[in-house]
């Protein structure tokens, strides 16, 4: 039995307000997390985690992982970051018929470089918080995403991106 989980927290930059946000969705548990599945057997983490975030929010980001930067936690489950659309929650409410993720939040990404618990409403007004997991792999692996992926982007094309690592020798 393989215990680990296969983890993709998708980004957006809005344009509005000029920040990266993380998009997260309320779990089964109560809290904002993000999207995933355990891992499988022969399944690379790259399918799993794709599977999750576009079965979770309903076909919504049925987008590809390959070459997205990636990390694996101290907990052996591979993460995966993403950058996708920014659409309006209440777009993303829509469509939250879903048995593992009921509602969606996006969050600026310098609200998790702060020292405080991060909380936002559930639709129904309820306040919920980030679960604290989730918190420590945002500021832990995710700002170095979002810069791998502003590097990438900005670099020239190529014809097969290679996935970027976001682990380092400290890890």
């Amino acid at each position: 039995v393989y215990h680990w989980r296969a983890r993709v927290i998708p980004v957006a930059f809005n344009k509005h307000t000029n920040q990266w946000n993380v998009l997260l969705g309320h779990d089964r548990n109560g809290y904002w997390s993000d999207f995933s599945l355990p891992g499988q057997l022969d399944v690379p983490a790259g399918v799993t985690a794709q599977k999750a975030l576009s079965s979770q929010t309903n076909d919504f980001y049925n987008v590809s992982l390959q070459g997205t930067p990636q990390a694996k936690t101290p907990l052996n489950d591979i993460l995966h970051i993403v950058q996708v659309g920014y659409a309006d929650r209440t777009i993303l409410q829509a469509k939250a018929k879903n048995i593992i993720k009921d509602d969606f939040v996006w969050i600026p990404l310098s609200e998790f470089s702060q020292d405080k618990k991060v909380k936002r409403p559930l639709s129904s007004g309820k306040i919920v918080e980030v679960t604290y997991g989730i918190s420590k792999l945002i500021k832990k692996y995710v700002f170095r995403g979002v810069n791998k992926l502003e590097s990438h982007r900005t670099a020239a094309p190529q014809s097969k991106k290679p996935a970027l690592s976001l682990s380092h020798k400290s890890d």
